[in-house]
């Protein structure tokens, strides 16, 4: 049969054409249409509806909750294979080819070249020949390549394919559309700027910025993007489910690349906002399920920070109201408490889930929620001890692997039956089994894979342990180390593989008896633990402890055991840890009475062949392990990996670095510039307390971050003497991890970063970082650098603050007589004038003027005539108050303004200046007083009235004239005058004043 269609850009805009035609016109006889429905319905449920035609815009709801899947991208390549199947097989039964032939193929849309592979392989399965014809078509200098089986008219050069429509302006149901042709489409790098700047726009309808957050979370390299999102979520107009949405994405890449400790912040941050999602839509219940899933995913591994256990997390899901396009997500909640069980050793839970979920996995028809079920049985009979039952569950799942698992499934099962082979002592086969996993796993390489690889060399690492080979062993936990150190990052250096490794290589630096370097190993592995550990590992690190401290009584080594001693008896690799470190014990010290436990517990265990092989290690052909693991490769790998991560790092600083300092040197005033630094502190170095202290006069004074309520003195006292006396210490600068003993109380429980602001060599201000208590990270020499960095930017900018006010102060202060000059008195009127209105504070205003002082010019000189003024001014500034306001506005003319002052007050305090003068000379003064009051309004009016009195004083010299507070109209009218004549009144005040010395 022949189909031919002609392309157009509507169909572009359909991420699965031409194939979703065949879906709407495949002729199916009426009596077999049930049979039909009921078979795509075994197809993957959250697609039902996309192969049912894609005629309505709601279908994607349920594609987009399926991205939140840590294994979407294999679900979805399994869903496209089933649908073409079930396609094909309906032609099947008339035809036995099926030829599409495509007109106007430019096109196509971009996910074209992914869905035909899928199409043509399935073709294949059911024995139909498939051909795809295409008119013409555009070479995009990619290199990419056709599938096999299609065909191509002719090449177009120079145009590019129809790209998918991320228009902000176009509906929504389109936007959508074309972001999961994106998806299907394997371009994602492609268009990851355009993502994100789509989720940054609030003009972009909500669902299809979630949905632009969930697609741009399947990135390699979405970490990169993290920073940028999490900034623009955080500013104001994100809703509040979209804050909710890119929490949970960021915090299920995370886990998916086993970054506990990030993801445990994301989910957290999630978790404060899932009491206000509202459960109105199907999409909104299917995401907050994804989330109680992930996040029981999550503390199964590591507890972290919650108080939800993952038992807890698993039921809240099952809770929510159901639907037949979520019960995948049902079936991985019924997964994951049959796993938590298992771990936990509640066998008689864990069966009653795991098959609740293998019935409905197997009723559904979702093949790879069976082979993960099988996958679990494996796990769980392996627990119990059940070593035949774990390795045929585990047979029949690694049948389905290659066609339904993913490359790390694969790899996994292969890495569980080796040790189950290696606890019956069956090591050639264990170690074929782990060899098997680690090369399918490197030929289908992807920095995802890294997590399995790793496991892997783990298990390899196990086996030399338990065969008494450590040298061997030893290489592959260096190599294990530093590929686990792959998965560092500035705040999270927490990982399983990590605390696998460090205590790997303890164990086999023990047994070749190099003990300088079993303690710095030792050293790493404690390094990653925490207060609250698991018990496997608690129970590691005891044991460890007693082998390098050689304490070897009964008392130590009971304390060791403690940990697991309810595990003992059921779980096998409890009892396979327990009787190595007896055998460990035995070597040390020769006391057959280890000896004799071991063999005890092994008989329990079934594990005698680990003591005929510690006494007599068995040869193994290691050389398949060095065939199968490029070290070389792997670590190289790593080491560009690193680096790149670095080069992120360093340029995260630098950005940083340059966006606070141009805030900090563009701010003008000091109050401004530290009011901008903290929110700068607590976003970029994710802290949860700041004490910024800046030094006065009289001591320290604490900087108050503005919304935030100041700590009681007693404790900021404690923060400033902790850090001064640290900062004696280490006067560059010092971070510290969480030190319970030292750090004061508001700092209990957190790492410290203390830099001091100082210039010059002299201690300005001190700064005090302390990150969330119990965050389960440290600060680092990185933070402390670009902290340190941006307190000498604030140092320098408090330097041009202080110089340019003393700038300022300098050019309002008189360089004959010290006191202030004519600059400052506009603003001193403006703040008495104020305060008299607000608060009906009096004040009055005194001009001085020196009687004959040209004379003293003339006949003396200008020398003594400044001394004179000079004199003048001593005797204003001895007789005044310290606020009051001596300002020098002409040659041998002062104005004196009297905060808080009465006319009668100012003129017996003018009357002291007049007698002052006139006993000591050189020369005597007239004076002009008068209060103010509001009638006066401007400065104009009130400087010339009080003029006029100075100027009538002077009239007989050596006196004072008082200005009487005038009838109201009076003084109206004269302000009216005087506020018509603008700066010319008290201009030509100040223009008659006297003579310039």
């Amino acid at each position: 049969m022949e189909i031919r269609l002609t392309c157009s850009q509507e169909s572009a805009r359909d991420p699965f054409y031409p194939f979703s035609y065949l879906v709407s016109h495949i002729p199916i006889p009426s009596e077999k249409r049930g049979r039909w429905v009921r078979s795509m319905r075994r197809a993957h449920p959250y697609l039902f509806r996309v192969w049912r035609g894609l005629r309505s815009a709601d279908w994607r709801d349920g594609l987009v909750s399926a991205l939140i899947s840590e294994r979407f991208p294999a679900v979805l390549s399994r869903f496209l294979r089933t649908g073409m199947v079930l396609i094909l097989r309906q032609y099947h039964r008339t035809e036995s080819n099926l030829y599409l032939t495509i007109s106007n193929a430019m096109e196509l849309p971009r996910a074209f070249n992914n869905i035909a592979e899928v199409f043509l392989a399935a073709g294949q399965e059911v024995g139909i020949e498939t051909r795809i014809h295409l008119d013409e078509f555009a070479d995009t200098g990619d290199g990419k390549q056709l599938p096999a089986n299609v065909t191509v008219r002719q090449w177009r050069e120079g145009r590019p394919r129809q790209t998918p429509c991320l228009d902000k302006n176009r509906p929504a149901a389109a936007t959508r559309g074309g972001l999961l042709s994106i998806l299907v489409s394997g371009t994602l790098d492609d268009y990851r700027q355009q993502l994100l700047e789509l989720v940054l726009n609030s003009e972009v309808d909500p669902q299809v910025r979630e949905t632009a957050v969930l697609v741009l979370s399947r990135s390699e390299d979405f970490g990169e993007l993290v920073p940028t999102l999490v900034a623009g979520v955080r500013a104001s107009g994100v809703p509040f489910r979209l804050t909710f949405v890119v929490h949970l994405a960021i915090g299920s890449f995370y886990y998916r690349a086993a970054f506990l400790d990030e993801a445990h912040r994301y989910f957290a941050e999630a978790h404060r906002c899932v009491p206000w999602i509202s459960l109105d839509t199907p999409l909104s219940v299917e995401l907050v399920r994804a989330f109680w899933i992930s996040l029981g995913n999550l503390l199964r591994e590591d507890r972290g920070r919650f108080s939800e256990v993952p038992e807890q997390c698993y039921f809240l899901a099952l809770e929510l109201p159901q639907r037949s396009e979520g019960e995948i997500m049902e079936i991985a909640a019924l997964r994951g408490l049959a796993a938590h069980y298992t771990i936990n050793s509640r066998f008689v839970p864990a069966e009653r889930y795991l098959q609740a979920a293998l019935e409905r996995a197997r009723r559904a028809g979702l093949a790879e929620e069976e082979f993960e079920c099988l996958r679990l049985h494996g796990a769980f009979y392996e627990r119990m001890g059940q070593v035949d039952r774990a390795v045929a569950a585990l047979r029949t799942a690694l049948g389905m692997a290659r066609s339904e698992g993913s490359a790390d499934s694969f790899a996994g099962i292969h890495n569980t039956l080796g040790y189950l082979y290696m606890t019956r002592g069956a090591w050639n086969t264990a170690l074929s089994h782990y060899v098997e996993g680690v090369r399918f796993m490197v030929d289908r390489f992807r920095p995802s894979n890294l997590h399995e690889i790793i496991s892997s060399l783990h298990n390899i690492v196990e086996l030399a342990l338990a065969v008494n080979h450590p040298q061997v062993g030893l290489r592959y936990a260096k190599l294990a180390y530093r590929l686990s150190d792959y998965f560092s990052s500035r705040r999270s250096v927490r990982h399983w593989n990590l605390i696998r490794s460090s205590r790997h290589l303890t164990q086999l630096a023990l047994r070749v008896g190099a003990m300088g370097q079993a303690r710095q190993f030792y050293q790493w592995f404690i390094g990653n633990l925490r207060p609250a550990e698991h018990a496997f590992n608690e129970f590691h690190r005891r044991q460890l402890e007693v082998l390098l401290e050689r304490r070897f009584t009964e008392e130590a080594v009971r304390e060791a055991i403690a940990p697991v001693r309810h595990e003992l008896h059921d779980a096998l690799h409890v009892q396979l840890s327990v009787v190595l470190f007896y055998l460990d014990l035995f070597r040390e010290t020769h006391d057959i009475t280890w000896q004799a436990r071991a063999r005890d517990v092994a008989r329990e265990a079934g594990l005698e062949s680990i003591l005929s092989a510690h006494r007599q290690p068995p040869q193994l052909p290691w050389e398949t392990v060095e065939a199968a693991v490029p070290d070389r490769l792997l670590h190289e790998y790593v080491e560009l990996g690193r680096r790149f991560i670095r080069s992120q790092e360093s340029l995260r600083q630098h950005t940083l670095l340059h966006g606070c300092s141009r805030r900090i040197l563009d701010d003008g005033q000091l109050d401004e510039v530290l009011q901008s630094l903290f929110p700068v502190l607590r976003t970029n170095f994710e802290t949860e307390e700041v004490f910024l202290y800046l030094r006065r006069e009289k001591g320290y004074e604490r900087v108050q971050e503005p919304g935030v309520a100041s700590q009681p003195p007693p404790k900021a006292e404690s923060v400033l003497n902790y850090a001064i006396r640290r900062l004696d210490e280490f006067p560059n600068g010092i971070f510290t991890s969480v030190d319970w003993g030292m750090n004061p109380g508001p700092l209990q429980g957190r790492s410290v970063l203390l830099v001091q602001l100082a210039l010059h060599g002299e201690r300005r201000g001190i700064l005090v970082l302390g990150n969330p208590r119990g965050a389960q990270w440290s600060y680092n020499p990185d933070d402390l650098t670009i902290l340190q960095s941006l307190a000498d930017v604030l140092s320098l900018k408090m330097e041009n603050l202080d110089q340019l006010a003393a700038l300022r102060e300098r050019s309002i202060i008189d360089d004959l007589t010290g006191t202030y000059n004519k600059r400052i008195l506009d603003r001193v009127f403006m703040e008495l004038a104020a305060l008299n209105r607000r608060t009906g504070m009096p004040f009055s205003m005194m001009l001085l003027d020196g009687d004959d002082f040209k004379e003293i010019n003339d006949i003396r000189g200008h020398l003594a005539g400044d001394e004179a003024i000079r004199h003048i001014a001593g005797v204003l500034t001895t007789t005044l108050r310290p606020y009051d306001r001596v300002i020098r506005f002409g040659g041998d003319e002062f104005c004196v303004f009297f905060p808080s002052t009465l006319s009668a007050n100012a003129r017996a305090v003018a009357e002291r200046i007049r007698a002052a003068l006139e006993s000591q000379g050189p020369c005597t003064v007239s004076i002009g007083l008068a209060e103010y009051c509001q009638e006066y309004g401007t400065l104009d009016s009130f400087f010339r009235v009080v003029d006029e009195a100075l100027y009538r004083a002077k009239g007989s010299k050596n006196r004072i004239e008082l200005v009487k507070q005038p009838a109201p109209t009076e003084i109206s009218e004269g302000g009216n005058e005087s506020a018509k004549t603008g700066k010319d009144g008290i201009g030509s005040g100040l223009d008659r004043s006297g003579t310039e010395s």
